[in-house]
């Protein structure tokens, strides 16, 4: 397929195209600001860190969007060329949002861990200060580990199937009124807004896709023409 080829698909076409350019430059837009609400609902440091590394290459990602949409519009005969980088931007933003949700499961875990070590610390207290008392602490000092840790359990349990099927539909606990209920609202209002990046990330693939078959069949079909005559 030659340039002069591409560059009549385009002429050809070119009202069809443009709305599918507005489209692809909508959803870039979209996966900015999602981002950027993303990391205002965050207070850790380090997942503030990770987002605002995404955030750059989210300005990556669109830029190349925007390289591609003024190519396809104004240069058709570099659009292939433009399509590199765009697959290029595409591919470390979906990484950078997978490793981010290994940080938030390591986060868990790490949560659960150190909540495990203050209940094992209460517990040696609460028997060196109370031992006439022994059973009846004991029966209490049970409950407060299983109220802490059996939540937490669930919540690790509850991530990891998220991860391991990226299936990120899946909500935690969010409905218990303490810390780990809290963590539970934080983690879900985490993955929708990564839900909804990578669904705006596969729209805009799409759209790109779309584009990019309509040259090839269209360079195709004059082809054949071209051999027929």
């Amino acid at each position: 397929m030659t340039r002069s080829d591409i560059s009549a698909v385009f002429n050809a076409k070119r009202d069809a195209r443009q709305n599918k350019l507005d489209d692809l430059a909508q959803h870039s837009r979209l996966l900015k600001d999602r981002i950027a609400k993303t990391q205002q609902l965050l207070s850790d440091s380090i997942l503030r860190a990770r987002l605002t590394e995404e955030s750059h290459m989210v300005d990556q990602y669109v830029g190349a969007v925007e390289s591609l949409a003024r190519a396809i519009a104004q240069r058709p005969s570099e659009a292939i060329a433009q399509l590199t980088p765009y697959l290029q931007a595409y591919e470390q933003l979906q990484q950078n949002i997978e490793e981010a949700s290994d940080l938030l499961e390591k986060g868990a875990k790490a949560a659960q861990s150190e909540a495990l070590g203050r209940a094992n610390e209460a517990t040696r207290a609460m028997l060196v200060m109370c031992g006439p008392s022994f059973p009846l602490l004991l029966f209490i000092a049970t409950r407060i580990i299983r109220s802490i840790t059996e939540p937490l359990d669930s919540l690790s349990s509850r991530f990891k199937a998220m991860t391991e099927s990226n299936d990120l539909r899946l909500e935690l606990d969010q409905e218990r009124n303490d810390e780990i209920g809290a963590l539970g609202l934080c983690l879900n209002t985490f993955v929708h807004k990564l839900h909804e990046i990578l669904t705006q990330i596969r729209s805009s693939a799409e759209q790109v896709a779309e584009v990019t078959e309509e040259i090839s069949a269209s360079a195709k079909g004059q082809a054949q023409g071209a051999e027929s005559q």
